[in-house]
């Protein structure tokens, strides 16, 4: 199945994640890969951080 979302807390719960920025892919990856993370902070800018806590993948404003 594939979802667009938005909404990261959800996104991080998938198997596997699509990272695009202006329309482009610029990464494919598992949720709790470390490369998966670094894309989706710059993707943001940096203003965020991803974490695990309690089991589950979240992104947290820097």
């Amino acid at each position: 199945m594939v979802s667009v979302l938005h909404e990261l807390p959800m996104a991080l719960a998938a198997d596997e994640l699509v990272v695009m920025n202006q329309g482009r892919v610029i990464h494919h990856g598992g949720c709790s890969d470390p490369a998966t993370h670094t894309a989706l902070e710059q993707v943001f800018d940096h203003r965020i951080r991803v974490h695990r806590v309690a089991d589950q993948w979240i992104a947290l404003p820097k």
